[in-house]
């Protein structure tokens, strides 16, 4: 191992010694957290866990409406819609978007 693979390695190995997660890419290439890493691998075989993006939706049964970066925003976007239209009784809801 040469200094380039250290060099991709070192931001990985940084989160891992401030207790972040690291996912390793299986065979089959599935990520999974691995607790206890090795960093023998390729470089590109190691990746700093991502958090989910959490969104929330307006949904009016089970009619997507639209979807917003905060609760706040989702909520003034249901006042402002229902002060032009006679739509009511929205729900918004957390979504979380699916990381691979």
């Amino acid at each position: 191992m040469n200094r380039v693979h250290w060099a991709k390695m070192l931001p990985i190995i940084k989160a891992f010694s401030e207790g972040t997660d690291i996912e390793i890419k299986n065979m089959a290439g599935i990520w999974s957290v691995n607790n206890d890493p090795s960093f023998l691998q390729n470089p590109e075989d190691y990746r700093i866990k991502r958090e989910p993006e959490v969104r929330w939706g307006v949904y009016k049964g089970t009619t997507y409406f639209t979807s917003m970066d905060s609760k706040m925003e989702a909520e003034r976007w249901v006042k402002e819609y229902q002060r032009w239209s006679d739509i009511n009784s929205f729900v918004i809801k957390r979504l979380v978007e699916e990381i691979e």
